[in-house]
C-alpha cells in the first residue's frame, strides 16, 4: 500500500507542478488556495484574521475545520511556520512533545478539535524536523517518498514545494483512519527486517568456505555490504546522527538530554507511508540477493531437474511443493518438463549452456566440467516474475527521483492488475487498445497498480537464500551417495570440487 500511495501523491504532485505555470497567473497554487479559504470563511461569518487568530489558539468549530482540511490549508499553515525556522544543526534536534502531545490511545473521532489540532501540528512538526535531520546528515538514506523528496527540494531553494503540503496531508489521512497501528506496526517492520537480515547472516556463514569461479570476492563483498545495510538501517541512522552532532557539541549536556527524550525511529512512526517504503526496499534486497545467489551457484533450478528424472522414474512420491507453485515448468525446463531419460539430458544441457558433444566427451574421457565447456550463450537460471516490480525497481529500490510513468508501464500495470495469474506461465499481451488509452484514468492505474503488486507479493518475498541452503545440503547428500558410481563411471581419480556440486546432476 505504501509504494500505491506514495504513487498516488506523485502523480497528484506532478499534475500541480504540470498546472504552475497557468496557477502563477492568479498569485500560484497558495494565493488560490488562501482566495478560496477566505470565501468559505466568509461565508460562514468569519474573515482571516480571526480565522488565524482561532487556529493559533486551536478554538475553531468543527464545520470550519473540516474545511480546511479537505483544501490541505492548515497543514500549509503548520509547514509554512516550520520552513521559518533555521536549520541550526544539533539545536535543532526536539525531544518527544515539543509541537504536541500525542494520545495513540484515543480514537480520532473522539478526540476534540483542540486535541486534534494539538496532535495534528505534533505529527507534522516531528516529520518534517526528523525530515530536515534526514536531508541534512543522512544524504545516502536508500529510500524516500514524495514528502522525503519535497524537502530535499527546500533545502536547495528555501521554498516549500506543493508536494510536501499535499503528502504531509495525505500521512495524517492515514493516521486518522489507522490510529495507534501507525506506531505500533513499525514493531512488526523491524522485526520482519531483522528475520531477514538474519537470513543474510545465515547465507553468508554458510557459504564462507566455500569458493566458486562464479562467485568472486567482488560477489562476496557485494552481498556483505548488503547484509550491513540491514545493520545500518535497524540502527536507526537518524539517531545515531543525533548522537554523533550531541557528542561535538559544546553544549553536550542539553544535547543529551534531549536526546534522552527522543523516540527511536520517530521518522518511521510518523511517516506510515516511509515505513511501507522501508519494508518494500528491504525485501527488493532480499529479492535481489536471493536471485543473485541462486543463479551464481546453480543451486535451486538444476537440482529440480534431478528431482524431476527422479520423481518420473518413479523412484520418489515427493513433489517440490514450493517451487512447482510458485514458478510453474516453464522457469525451470527449456522446452517443457521432460518425461524420458533422454529428455532429462537434453533439458538439462540447454539449461545449463552445454552442446550435446562437449557433454558427451567429458562423460567418455571422464574430465571435469570447467569454465571453458560453457557456450557462448551461457547457462539460463532463473528471472525475476516480479515484472511491476522491475517496472519500479528504480524508483523504490534505487532511490531515483520520481518513477517515470510511460505508456508501456502503464499497460504493462493495468494488463497485469486485472489478470488474476499472479505471474506464472507465458507472457501475455499487454498492450493497450486506442480505446484504453483514452478511458485510463490515474485511479485505474493505482487500482491496478495495487492489484498486481499483491499477485507479485509471493514472489518478492519467496525466501530463495533459505531454499538455496536446504537445496545444498541436499546435493551434498547426494555427492556422497553416489561418489563411488561416479568413480566407476569417470575413473578412480574423479574428484569434485564444492562449487561443482550443482553440475553432478548432469552426471548422475
Amino acid at each position: 500500500m505504501a509504494v500505491v500511495t506514495n504513487t498516488a501523491i506523485e502523480l497528484g504532485s506532478t499534475l500541480a507542478d504540470d498546472m504552475e505555470p497557468i496557477f502563477e497567473r492568479f498569485g500560484g497554487i497558495r494565493a488560490m488556495a488562501e482566495h478560496i479559504v477566505s470565501s468559505v470563511l466568509l461565508s460562514e461569518g468569519i474573515d482571516m484574521n480571526t480565522f488565524r487568530q482561532q487556529f493559533a489558539e486551536g478554538s475553531i468549530d468543527q464545520k470550519v475545520y473540516n474545511v480546511m482540511s479537505q483544501c490541505c490549508y492548515l497543514t500549509d499553515l503548520s509547514i509554512d511556520a516550520l520552513a521559518k525556522i533555521p536549520w541550526t544543526g544539533v539545536t535543532g534536534i526536539y525531544p518527544d512533545g515539543t509541537f504536541g502531545v500525542l494520545d495513540p490511545h484515543t480514537d480520532w473521532p473522539d478526540k476534540s478539535i483542540s486535541q486534534t489540532l494539538t496532535e495534528e501540528r505534533g505529527i507534522i512538526g516531528e516529520l518534517w524536523t526528523e525530515a530536515l535531520v534526514l536531508v541534512y546528515q543522512v544524504p545516502d538514506y536508500p529510500f524516500s517518498d514524495e514528502f522525503l523528496r519535497g524537502v530535499k527540494e527546500f533545502k536547495e531553494t528555501k521554498q516549500v514545494p506543493f508536494s510536501v503540503i499535499f503528502a504531509a496531508q495525505v500521512n495524517l489521512d492515514i493516521h486518522t483512519v489507522i490510529g495507534s497501528y501507525a506506531e505500533s506496526s513499525v514493531e512488526t517492520l523491524l522485526k520482519r527486517i531483522t528475520t531477514m537480515n538474519e537470513e543474510l547472516k545465515a547465507h553468508i556463514e554458510f557459504q564462507k568456505d566455500i569458493k566458486s569461479p562464479h562467485w568472486s570476492s567482488r560477489d562476496r563483498k557485494w552481498l556483505k555490504d548488503t547484509q550491513e545495510g540491514f545493520d545500518w538501517f535497524l540502527d536507526d541512522p537518524l539517531l545515531r546522527v543525533k548522537k554523533m552532532a550531541v557528542d561535538k557539541s559544546s553544549n553536550r549536556q542539553e544535547g543529551l538530554n534531549h536526546l534522552a527524550r527522543v523516540e527511536k525511529y520517530r521518522i518511521l512512526k510518523r511517516s506510515p507511508i516511509l515505513a511501507g517504503l522501508a519494508l518494500y526496499y528491504h525485501s527488493a534486497e532480499m529479492h535481489e540477493a536471493g536471485l543473485r545467489v541462486t543463479n551464481a551457484w546453480g543451486s535451486i533450478i538444476l537440482p529440480a531437474h534431478l528431482e524431476n528424472a527422479i520423481s518420473e522414474e518413479g523412484l520418489t512420491k515427493t513433489w517440490w511443493l514450493d517451487m512447482e507453485t510458485l514458478f510453474g515448468d516453464e522457469a525451470f525446463y527449456i522446452g517443457g518438463k521432460p518425461h524420458t531419460r533422454s529428455a532429462y539430458v537434453k533439458r538439462f544441457m540447454l539449461q545449463v549452456g552445454f552442446s550435446a558433444s562437449t557433454l558427451s566427451k567429458n562423460r567418455r574421457k571422464g574430465n571435469k566440467i570447467g569454465l571453458e565447456n560453457f557456450s557462448r550463450a551461457g547457462p539460463r537460471f532463473l528471472k525475476t516474475r516480479a515484472l511491476i516490480h522491475k517496472s519500479l525497481q528504480d524508483r523504490y529500490h534505487r532511490n531515483a527521483n520520481r518513477m517515470n510513468w510511460t505508456m508501456e508501464t502503464i499497460s504493462e500495470v493495468l494488463s497485469r492488475g486485472k489478470s488474476k495469474d499472479k505471474g506464472k506461465g507465458k507472457e501475455k499481451d499487454t498492450s493497450l487498445t486506442a480505446d484504453d488509452k483514452t478511458r485510463v484514468t490515474p485511479a485505474d492505474v493505482l487500482s491496478s497498480l495495487g492489484n498486481a503488486m499483491s499477485a507479485e507479493l509471493e514472489e518478492l518475498a519467496f525466501s530463495y537464500l533459505s531454499l538455496h541452503q536446504t537445496s545444498w545440503e541436499w546435493l551434498r547428500c547426494v555427492w556422497m551417495a553416489c561418489d563411488a558410481t561416479l568413480r566407476k563411471i569417470h575413473g578412480s581419480d574423479f574428484a569434485l570440487s564444492e562449487w561443482e556440486l550443482p553440475f553432478m546432476v548432469g552426471m548422475s
